[in-house]
């Protein structure tokens, strides 16, 4: 309704205005406003009417049609501070550049209306974005930070979202319950997959966002998320999403050098859970594209917390080995040693083989893991059926 009342109502009154000096009857009682007998007063309220309503009806257009989260939104809600602070003096010089060309005043005005926009847009995007102005533009917004290298820039982006607040050193929980920490890498390319596995549709919405969730809701405490390829697209859209928000929040890190192998990675996420919580619990290690349901999980965890002395418990379905690996806290330093020369996990748990049990739960998504377009098909239709 406003932005209808806008366009239809307040536009063609607003130029009915502007040529009423000349042409409009209507307007001979109110020239007195100023002494080139133009309504300037009356113009200048139905401006600031059009631009409220404008304003009211986006807002209404996108809580109708933008339900979920949307990259281009993101991207043009990063894009708005730069075009706030330089649209102006670009408008100002277009008017003057425009001035003595011989066209409709409408045209002109739309004219620069388009311009300036898109070119600050692409400006933006190639020129800007990836700048240091880019993250100063973004200061006070370290979800939709762009990159992550070394330094003060490292430190302000691992930060990604919390529900409750600032992230703290020690999150034990006040019952001393075990503290459940995860790991989450989602640093790959997915080369096989031929589009980021991260973004796949599961159930509604992306596979990142389901795992997240998952984690939490099968009773994970802090959810570390390990990024690298287009982490920046991955990073705003985990800050965006409502659903991992309410589920508890996630803390992402990205990793620089994912394309040395995965256990850069593992140690990335290793690197920034908690490891001085009072009751401690087990660290759970997943892929993003190995979706599992909030159940799974939670019964990995009860399997692991029932034999508090085994170091490492991998579930199993017909026994074969699957996921989320939980694994004792204790061994946390040795785990800061993997490298893909000594086999990475798999040297772990070769050198505890007395302290690992493997636990039979006969599930089949335990299984399950998503490289290729047909894996992806596969196992969302297992998961549809309630396998």
């Amino acid at each position: 309704m406003p932005l209808a009342v806008g366009a239809l109502v307040i536009v063609p009154l607003n130029a009915w205005l502007l040529a009423g000096r000349d042409f409009n009857p209507w307007l001979r009682p109110v020239y007195w406003l100023d002494s080139l007998h133009h309504p300037w007063f009356l113009w200048m309220l139905l401006r600031v009417a059009f631009a409220w309503l404008m304003c009211f009806g986006m807002m209404g257009v996108f809580r109708l049609v933008v339900s979920r989260e949307r990259n281009w939104v993101l991207h043009l809600s990063d894009y708005s501070y730069w075009i706030y602070l330089l649209h102006l003096p670009l408008i100002v010089a277009g008017q003057r550049i425009l001035v003595g060309w011989p066209a409709n005043l409408h045209l002109k005005f739309i004219l620069r209306c388009l311009v300036v926009p898109l070119s600050l847009l692409v400006v933006y995007r190639f020129g800007v974005r990836y700048t240091l102005v880019g993250t100063i533009l973004r200061w006070n917004d370290p979800q939709r930070a762009p990159h992550a290298g070394t330094g003060w820039l490292a430190t302000r982006h691992r930060v990604c979202l919390k529900a409750q607040g600032e992230p703290s050193i020690s999150m034990a929980t006040a019952d001393s319950q075990p503290f459940t920490s995860a790991v989450l890498l989602a640093a790959g390319v997915s080369r096989r997959m031929g589009t980021l596995k991260a973004l796949l549709d599961w159930h509604g919405r992306p596979l990142i966002m389901h795992q997240i969730v998952a984690l939490h809701q099968g009773g994970a405490d802090e959810v570390v998320v390990v990024l690298g390829h287009r982490a920046d697209e991955l990073q705003a859209r985990i800050g965006a999403n409502r659903d991992v928000y309410e589920a508890g929040g996630a803390r992402c890190v990205v990793n620089t050098r994912y394309a040395e192998g995965k256990t850069t990675s593992i140690k990335t996420g290793l690197s920034e859970i908690t490891v001085d919580a009072s009751s401690p619990g087990p660290i759970l290690m997943l892929n993003v594209d190995q979706p599992r349901s909030s159940s799974i999980i939670r019964r990995v965890l009860t399997a692991q917390s029932q034999r508090p002395d085994k170091l490492i418990t991998i579930p199993t379905c017909n026994g074969k080995g699957g996921h989320p690996i939980a694994i004792s806290r204790s061994l946390y330093h040795e785990l800061l040693e993997i490298n893909e020369s000594t086999q990475g996990m798999r040297a772990v748990t070769q050198r505890h083989q007395q302290s690992t049990q493997r636990v039979e739960l006969g599930a089949p998504e335990l299984l399950w893991d998503v490289n290729t377009p047909e894996q992806y098909r596969a196992a969302l239709a297992a998961s549809q059926a309630g396998c």
